[in-house]
C-alpha cells in the first residue's frame, strides 16, 4: 500500500477512535451526572451564611410564635424495613437516611425492625426522634397481619410482578397505619417533652419516605411549619373542606379523560398520578424509579384527617381484597380514594399545565390521546398534548446533550414538594444552589467533574446572604406551583358535571 494512501487510512482510523471515545465518554457522563447531579460536601463558607439565614429565620419564626397562643407543630412519620430482595445495596439506603435525618431537625418517629434501630438512631445524632420497633415486619401491623398468602397469590395479577413481591406490598400498603399510629400516640413520649415542660400537640403528621432526600439540600427546619398552616388554610379556601379535613399529596400527572367512567366497582384506579417516568429539566426521559413515586412518598395533614384516611385505605382495601382485585400498589388505592373523595384532597404538580389554572382558558382543554379506559401507566403515552414532553430519538442522546445546555435546574420534579413546604430562607438557600449547578453546566464545567461538591463551586455561591430572607436564588427561574384541588384537576379533565359511580 502506498505510503500516501497508509496515511490517509491511519488519519481517518484515528478521528473515528476520538469521534467515538468522545461520545461515548459524553454519554457516560450524562447518564451518571446530568441524571443526578449529586454533591459530596457543603464548603464551610457557604455552611456559616446558611447558619446566618437561619439565624434570622428562627428570630422570625419566634416572633411568629409568639403571636400566636399555640404555635402550629409538625411531626415527620418514616420506617425503614429491608426487603429481602432490593433494588439498592444498604449502603445508598445509609446515604440517603443520612441526609435524610442529620439535617432534617423536625421531630421524626420512626419505624424500624430492632436490628435497625442502631443504624436509625446513628443517622439521627441529636435531634429528636422515637423509634417504634414493635414490628418486626411490614405484615405484623394490624391491618395486614395474616395476609401473607392472600398477597402472594394476588402477585400473579400484577402487571409489574417480575419486580414486585408480597413484601414490598406490604411495605407500601404499611404507611397510612403507620402515620396513624405515629401521631396517635407521639404526644405521650418523652423524647418530645424534654426540652418542652408540657407534652406537644402536633397539629399536623406527614409520611415522609425514608429514601425521599436522594440529594445534598439546605432544608433543615422542614417541613416549615408557617408554611403548613398557609397550604392548609389555602386548601380548606379551595375546597371548601375544613382545615381539619384535608390531606395533602404531591402529583405529578393527572388520569386521561377515559378514566371518567370508572366505577368503584372496577377496582383501584390503575393510573399512575405520580409513578411515570421521571422528565427532568432537560426535556428528555431519563429513568422510571419505580419505587420513588409521590404518590405514597409524601402525604399528612391533621391528626383528625390522618385518622380517616387510614380507615378509608383500608376499608376500600378490605374490599377490594375481599372480591378477589389486586391491591398490591397503593398507589392505585389511593387513586381510588382519591376519586371517592376528591373535596378532602389538595396537591402540588410540578408539570401542571395552564389550562388548569386558568378559570377562562385561552386553548381548550387537550384530547386525550389513549383510549378509554386505558391503563397503561407509562407516563410517554398517557400524557396529554399540553403534557407531553419531547423526546429525544435514541442517537439523541449521545449527540444532543453535548450540543445543548440547560436553562433552568430547579431540583428533581420528583420531590418539588420539598421546596413547596421549605420556608423562605430554605428556598432561597435551594435556589441559590440550583443556580450554581446551572451555571456551571452553562459555562461547560461538564466535562470530568465527577465526585463535584458545593466547595468547588463558584464564589457567587459561598458570599454572603444578600436577600431579607437570607438567601440570593432567583424565584422567577424556579417559582413554586400553586396549590391545587384534587376535585378541580380531575373536573377540569373530565368535565365539571362528573361524580364517580360508588360500589352498591
Amino acid at each position: 500500500m502506498p505510503p500516501t494512501i497508509r496515511r490517509f487510512a491511519i488519519a481517518w482510523i484515528l478521528i473515528f477512535c476520538s469521534v467515538t471515545v468522545f461520545f461515548t465518554l459524553t454519554f457516560f457522563y450524562h447518564h451518571h451526572e446530568w441524571q443526578t447531579l449529586r454533591l459530596t460536601g457543603i464548603s464551610d463558607d457557604t455552611q456559616t451564611a446558611y447558619s446566618v439565614a437561619n439565624s434570622v429565620q428562627s428570630s422570625n419564626v419566634d416572633i411568629h410564635h409568639a403571636q400566636s397562643s399555640h404555635p402550629t407543630k409538625v411531626l415527620i412519620v418514616s420506617a425503614f424495613y429491608p426487603l429481602s430482595k432490593s433494588k439498592h445495596p444498604i449502603e445508598s439506603y445509609k446515604a440517603w437516611l443520612n441526609r435524610f435525618l442529620q439535617n432534617i431537625e423536625s421531630p421524626v418517629y420512626f419505624f424500624t425492625t430492632p436490628a435497625m434501630e442502631g443504624l436509625i438512631r446513628g443517622c439521627r445524632a441529636n435531634h429528636p426522634i422515637f423509634i417504634n420497633t414493635t414490628f418486626e415486619r411490614a405484615f405484623d401491623v394490624p391491618p395486614l397481619h395474616g395476609l401473607e398468602g392472600e398477597y402472594e397469590k394476588m402477585q400473579a395479577k400484577d402487571r409489574e410482578g417480575f419486580r414486585h413481591s408480597p413484601e414490598l406490598y406490604s411495605v407500601w400498603n404499611a404507611k397510612p397505619y403507620f402515620l396513624d399510629e405515629a401521631v396517635r400516640n407521639v404526644n405521650t413520649l418523652i423524647p418530645f417533652a424534654q426540652s418542652d415542660p408540657s407534652p406537644p400537640t402536633f397539629d399536623y403528621g406527614f409520611w415522609v419516605d425514608a429514601g425521599s432526600f436522594r440529594e445534598e439540600h439546605f432544608y433543615q427546619r422542614w417541613p416549615d411549619a408557617q408554611r403548613v398552616e398557609e397550604v392548609f388554610e389555602e386548601g380548606s379556601q379551595l375546597t371548601g373542606t375544613p382545615q381539619d379535613e384535608l390531606i395533602f399529596f404531591p402529583i405529578c400527572t393527572i388520569p386521561e379523560r377515559g378514566w371518567k367512567r370508572w366505577r368503584e366497582s372496577d377496582g383501584p384506579v390503575d393510573f399512575d398520578f405520580s409513578e411515570g417516568t421521571y422528565l427532568n429539566h432537560y426535556s428528555f426521559i431519563l429513568s422510571k424509579p419505580a419505587d420513588t413515586g409521590i404518590l405514597g412518598s409524601f402525604f399528612g395533614g391533621s391528626p383528625k384527617a390522618i385518622s380517616w384516611y387510614a380507615r378509608t385505605f383500608y376499608a376500600q382495601h378490605d374490599k377490594y381484597l375481599a372480591n378477589g382485585i389486586f391491591v398490591g400498589k397503593d398507589q392505585t388505592v389511593i387513586n381510588a380514594i382519591m376519586f371517592l373523595h376528591a373535596n378532602k384532597f389538595v396537591s402540588v404538580w410540578v408539570g401542571q399545565p395552564p389550562y388548569l389554572l386558568d378559570t377562562q382558558p385561552s386553548l381548550p382543554p387537550p384530547i386525550s390521546l389513549s383510549p378509554p379506559l386505558a391503563s397503561d401507566s407509562d407516563a410517554a403515552t398517557a400524557m396529554t398534548l399540553l403534557q407531553r414532553p419531547r423526546i429525544y430519538p435514541p442517537l439523541s442522546r449521545i449527540f444532543l446533550p453535548p450540543l445543548s445546555v440547560p436553562q433552568t435546574y430547579c431540583g428533581p420534579e420528583w420531590y418539588h414538594y420539598e421546596f413547596f413546604l421549605a420556608s423562605p430562607s430554605e428556598r432561597s438557600f435551594m435556589l441559590a444552589l440550583w443556580g450554581n449547578i446551572r451555571d456551571s453546566k452553562m459555562r461547560g464545567a461538564w466535562w470530568g467533574r465527577r465526585g463535584w461538591s458545593v466547595a468547588s463551586l463558584p464564589s457567587s455561591m459561598q458570599m454572603a446572604p444578600t436577600r431579607k430572607d437570607g438567601g440570593g436564588g432567583d424565584e422567577s427561574v424556579c417559582p413554586m406551583k400553586e396549590l391545587m384541588s384534587i376535585e378541580s384537576l380531575l373536573k377540569a379533565q373530565f368535565g365539571e358535571r362528573w361524580v364517580p359511580i360508588r360500589m352498591e
